[in-house]
């Protein structure tokens, strides 16, 4: 066959292919249909399972956004609608819901949060798809995509100021690494020996725990025994709420103080179960805390008369995506995915956080800068504001040389300290 007609011949293959797919409801997010006066969006958090608890929060922080995006005329004269999906707590169900959101349905962007488990199991499909993707979690960093937009805070973000108050503080230099067997927990560790071995602290131990652990016993008697004078706590989900108890009862007797902190203490809806006697002095670094900005206050009777649940940062990050979304459409005057990524990339793009501030996406990163917040733990849960560090940069992705505000040359994958 000669080449040109071979070309001719791919070509209206090509074409087939392309009609069949859309008509199965497969085609990319820029082909989804807006027509009408409502706009969806796609919604895939853990209504079931293991991390029900702390999705909550992440719940009734969209409701919200979605009221306030409408109360003023939706977005581009469209009136939202959340498609919602339930990741139960579980990849497979993510991988789903995924999927039928990116191919069977017609939203134009999804947000979610859950664990970086669940993250790495969707990712691709919506990179595939073309289709915005925002994660509002809390998270070990490194993600370098082009169509997913990490919201929630990163290690340089919220580990670093905890381990320079802790040193400027003498308050210990031996840590002890109790973290979640999954690559949360396992890159999480990574930066915080890194960043440890940089500012000459000791890492004395460490374990990794699977998620549905619930007895602590063999850990704590291993870091009393270690000698470690901080205990660097990042376990995620309810399972993981007894370790509280235990190492209170285990540890309130010694002759001497070990601190405990870490990147994910005191951020997860189920601690309202936690008798508050057990976190009492445990020192932690995050983008909000109920009861220290006074600026919240409207953003937290308005949750409170929807959610007897504590508000966590999950809330702030959560509601934030929604308003940053919207103001990328905004910017590009359409929801086209790419016209959207091109606004995002632009630098221009921030939102509301609910809570008296803005937060805004840094482009060459798809990461956001927040105003950060150092606190500890008193007593009945209260927390005591030491210091506030403003618009916080996430800064990781750049060091590396990674740049991701022209749209189609991110590498689509997530680095790690080792990378450096």
């Amino acid at each position: 066959m000669k080449k040109g007609i071979f070309s001719k011949a791919m070509a209206v293959i090509s074409a087939a292919a392309m009609l069949f797919t859309t008509a199965c409801g497969s085609g990319t997010a820029q082909a989804r249909s807006v027509d009408g006066d409502t706009v969806r969006i796609g919604w895939i958090h853990d209504l079931s399972g293991n991390n029900a608890g702390s999705s909550a929060v992440v719940s009734t922080a969209i409701e919200m956004a979605t009221e306030d995006i409408n109360a003023r005329g939706g977005v581009l004269g469209k009136k939202l609608e959340v498609v919602k999906k339930d990741g139960a707590s579980n990849t497979q169900n993510y991988s789903d819901a995924a999927n039928e959101l990116a191919y069977n349905s017609d939203v134009v962007a999804v947000f979610s949060s859950g664990t970086s488990a669940s993250r790495e199991a969707i990712r691709g499909t919506f990179e595939e798809a073309k289709l915005p993707y925002f994660y509002s979690s809390l998270y070990e960093g490194g993600v370098a995509s082009d169509y997913n937009i990490c919201t929630g805070q990163t290690p340089e973000q919220n580990v670093l100021p905890i381990l320079e108050y802790i040193q400027a503080n003498n308050l210990g230099t031996k840590i002890y690494l109790v973290a979640a067997d999954y690559n949360f927990g396992q890159i999480s560790g990574e930066w915080l020996t890194k960043y440890a071995e940089e500012m000459g602290f000791e890492i004395v131990g460490s374990e990794y725990i699977p998620l549905d652990v619930t007895q602590y016993g063999s850990t704590i008697t291993n870091i009393i025994d270690s000698g470690a004078e901080i205990v660097w706590y990042d376990l995620v989900g309810s399972a993981a709420l007894s370790f509280y108890e235990q190492y209170y009862n285990a540890t309130s007797g010694l002759d001497r103080d070990i601190l405990l902190t870490g990147g994910t203490p005191l951020i997860s809806g189920e601690l309202s179960s936690v008798d508050p006697k057990y976190l009492e002095g445990i020192l932690v670094c995050s983008v909000y805390f109920e009861g220290i900005i006074t600026e919240a206050a409207d953003f937290e009777k308005r949750y409170y008369e929807k959610n007897s649940t504590g508000i966590t940062d999950a809330a702030i990050t959560a509601y934030a995506s929604m308003m940053m979304w919207a103001n990328a459409c905004e910017i590009a005057g359409s929801f086209d995915s790419d016209a959207v990524m091109t606004a995002i990339n632009s630098g221009k793009v921030s939102g509301d956080s609910g809570i008296g501030s803005t937060i805004s996406i840094d482009p060459k990163q798809h990461h956001c800068n927040f105003n950060m917040y150092l606190c500890r733990m008193g007593k009945d849960k209260k927390m005591e504001l030491i210091e506030t560090y403003e618009d916080v940069k996430p800064t990781y992705l750049s060091s590396i040389g990674i740049d991701l505000s022209t749209l189609g040359e991110a590498p689509n994958k997530q680095f790690t300290p080792l990378d450096d």
